[in-house]
């Protein structure tokens, strides 16, 4: 019975997983899935609002949802959803928090239902969305949690503070003014635009990309795996952090206060036209590439069997160092500005080894396996 049993759990992994492989394989052809759902006729609309005055947070908690969160025209709050025969909403105003739940009512064995009327047949509940609106000037908390379902926010400008987490799905924050946000997700991406963040900004993800446009904030926190950080005119007043694994970080026009801190391995690292009180770069396995970068007190850029490329570098104090690869970049000013000691093994410096006495500046270059070539260039 047990080997029964076990050959059972078996054979249900390899179908879960062919279903996976498949619906995989329609997306990248551009086939819509949706159009395999076979209960579409059991979707019902609904709506339900409420006043702002009084709620003190709006929670929302939902299972394979798309959550879309709007701005609304009154005063009150509105939801729009839908419902299915097995999948109902569950609403509650009390204590100030407003909690929108969705419950699940299929019994375990009606899988065998959904076998029947076709692989994709509970698809459904993932395709319906939820539609939030909240008045512009509520000034409390909004949290969204769901799982396999999309969150976008757009056009929210006063709330006390935003939090947003899902999975398997993307998460997307538009022209929005916050005093916080924290977005999670996993194997999807992160996307900010148009955004203004008072304080501290959270972003995580695995498996999906983080992209930030015309985004400014007190503090930014950034991580994922396995794919990429692009960052296109992004500001911090206090510290900006972004790390990745397996993946490139590319920022572009960053505006940092206090400190900037750029991670990734196995990827190369691009930065230009960038300032910051200190700044950090650091990968492995791949090129660091600078271009344009201003730097009031310290800047270091790491690599690991990379090159490092920079032009028109200014800093108080620089620090290059790689192995197996090779240093080549331009300060602005001319040489006598900068005190400077350069290293390598089984290589050369165009520089010779050290240089430099009394200048306010100073650049450090170490290698191994590589030369250092070090030019000036007027600003």
């Amino acid at each position: 019975m047990k080997h029964i049993r076990g050959w059972l759990i078996a054979a249900a992994a390899l179908c879960v997983a062919g279903a996976l492989l498949a619906g995989g394989a329609f997306a990248m052809v551009g086939f819509d899935v949706w159009q395999l759902d076979a209960t579409n006729d059991e979707i019902e609309e609904k709506s339900y609002s409420a006043p702002a005055a009084g709620v003190e947070e709006i929670r929302l908690e939902l299972g394979n949802r798309r959550v879309e969160i709007l701005p609304a025209e009154g005063t009150e709050i509105a939801l729009e959803y839908t419902e299915t025969k097995y999948c109902k909403f569950e609403i509650t105003n009390e204590n100030g928090v407003l909690r929108v739940r969705s419950v699940n009512t299929e019994r375990h064995y009606n899988w065998l239902r959904r076998v029947w009327s076709g692989m994709f047949s509970g698809l459904n509940e993932a395709r319906t969305r939820c539609v939030l609106r909240v008045p512009q000037d509520y000034q409390k908390l909004l949290s969204v949690r769901t799982t396999n379902g999309k969150i976008s926010c757009n056009g929210m400008e006063r709330l006390a503070g935003l939090s947003l987490d899902t999975s398997n799905a993307a998460i997307e924050v538009e022209s929005c003014t916050l005093p916080q946000l924290k977005a999670s997700t996993t194997n999807a991406r992160i996307e900010l635009e148009d955004l203004s963040v008072e304080g501290t900004t959270t972003l995580s993800t695995t498996n999906g990309s983080l992209h930030l446009t015309q985004v400014k904030a007190g503090r930014l926190e950034m991580k994922t795996t396995n794919s990429s950080i692009d960052l296109d005119s992004v500001t911090a007043s206090g510290e900006l952090e972004a790390e990745t694994r397996n993946g490139t970080i590319k920022g572009r026009a960053l505006d940092v206060g206090n400190t900037l801190w750029l991670k990734t391995t196995n990827g190369s690292l691009t930065l230009e036209d960038s300032q910051a009180g200190v700044a950090t770069v650091e990968t492995t396995n791949a090129a660091v590439r600078l271009e344009r970068i201003a730097c009031r007190k310290t800047f270091t850029a790491t690599s690991k069997n990379g090159r490092v490329e920079f032009e028109r570098m200014e800093a108080t104090t620089a620090n290059f160092k790689t192995t197996n690869a090779s240093i080549k970049g331009s300060f602005v000013g001319s040489q006598g500005d900068y005190n400077y000691r350069c290293t390598t093994t089984n290589g050369k410096s165009n520089l010779g080894e050290s240089g430099g006495t009394g200048a306010q500046k100073q650049f450090y270059c170490t290698t191994t396996n590589g030369n250092i070539d070090i030019s000036f260039t007027q600003s």
